[in-house]
């Protein structure tokens, strides 16, 4: 008997600790695990002092690494990731390439796993960094901080445990926010995961805004029967022949 609950009390140390180890970014990803599939149009609108621009998309995504965006506007093209190829094909010049999934950008394959209207793109580069507390907001918004490469990123979470904003500085020193995304219009699809419909973002050089891009997400569906073509290169690239990227 003294044997067995010594083990049995092992056992919920390890756990505890493991659970107490995990870090915020790291537990809002493991949340979004619980979604399988998402579809929704996207309007992206960006300012900059060259001018401003708009892109319409309409996106299908399915874990894992499954990804189809259409783009309808400025121009049309097509983004394909069955999670074997990245498929890339634009109508203006004819371009068509193909590549391995395992051999694509890393900023190619965060988007191929990241969901649409969720802050993915992000918190996948702070995947398994070790976190550090950082002094609340005055509106009372818990922060944390992740040190990367190049970079410090600032994550903060609202009442509710929702990714609020996220913050990038050149360093833990904070003195120098060079941009920062805002999430708003929540929703809850599945119990305790949330999609923002509203991502704003800003980029700032030397304290002056540069550029904005505004997300806007809607029709959103989430786990929905998918066709079983969705993500075929035959039924979204036909007669079209691709170019392999040389390594």
């Amino acid at each position: 008997m003294g044997n067995r609950f010594i083990l049995i009390f092992i056992a919920m140390l390890a756990t505890r600790i493991t659970t107490q180890a995990q870090s915020q970014a790291d537990r809002i990803l493991s949340d979004y695990s619980r979604i399988n599939s998402v579809s929704c149009d996207i309007r992206k609108d960006t300012s900059t002092q060259e001018g401003e621009g708009r892109m319409l998309s309409r996106v299908i995504f399915e874990a894992p690494n499954r990804l189809l965006v259409e783009n309808s506007a400025p121009f049309k093209r097509k983004i394909l990731c069955d999670g074997r190829t990245f498929f890339y094909y634009a109508d203006e010049g004819g371009t068509a390439i193909q590549q391995p999934f395992n051999e694509i950008r890393e900023d190619l394959s965060i988007q191929a796993q990241s969901i649409p209207a969720s802050p993915m793109e992000h918190l996948l580069r702070l995947k398994g960094l070790p976190e550090t507390n950082i002094a609340t907001t005055v509106q009372g918004s818990a922060r944390f901080g992740y040190t990367a490469s190049n970079l410090f990123a600032v994550i903060s979470l609202d009442s509710s445990n929702r990714l609020a904003k996220i913050e990038f500085y050149n360093s833990s020193g904070m003195t120098n926010c060079y941009a920062s995304t805002e999430y708003t219009m929540f929703e809850q699809p599945v119990p305790g995961v949330w999609l923002s419909l509203r991502h704003e973002t800003e980029v700032t050089m030397q304290g002056k805004v540069k550029a904005r891009e505004s997300r806007r997400f809607s029709n959103v569906k989430v786990d929905q029967t998918l066709q079983p073509d969705t993500f075929k290169s035959e039924r979204v690239f036909p007669k079209t022949t691709f170019s392999t990227l040389p390594k």
